[in-house]
């Protein structure tokens, strides 16, 4: 019985590389700007939307959810600019990705 759990385990941790683990980052530049940055393993894009339910003194082209593309590898997908310099910012986000690029052939008309 321990043979047959062990290899369930082993199959389930094996399988679960097949599946593409986009990560969203972030950091902040020397211009206090917010830079976020998605990172795709696969050689598949990956669009993405960045639902930013709290921006506080932070703003943003496109508003509270923005759409974006992953490309294979490490992607700069947004920055959030300071509204007030010298202010402390503040910003709560949820990320959600689908297999293809929204975009087709350039980053701005989406299909």
């Amino acid at each position: 019985m321990s043979k047959l759990a062990f290899s369930l385990i082993l199959l389930l941790f094996s399988s679960s590389g097949l599946y593409a683990q986009i990560t969203i980052e972030s950091q902040q530049d020397s211009d206090r700007n917010v830079l976020f940055y998605a990172g795709n393993p696969t050689k598949i894009p990956y669009s993405g939307i960045l639902n930013f339910s709290q921006l506080q003194y932070l703003t943003t082209f496109g508003g509270g959810n923005v759409t974006g593309v992953a490309l294979p590898g490490r992607t700069k997908v947004k920055t959030l600019k300071p509204t007030l310099a010298g202010q402390g910012a503040d910003y709560r986000y949820g990320f959600s990705y689908a297999k293809g690029n929204v975009f087709g052939k350039t980053k701005f008309d989406p299909i």
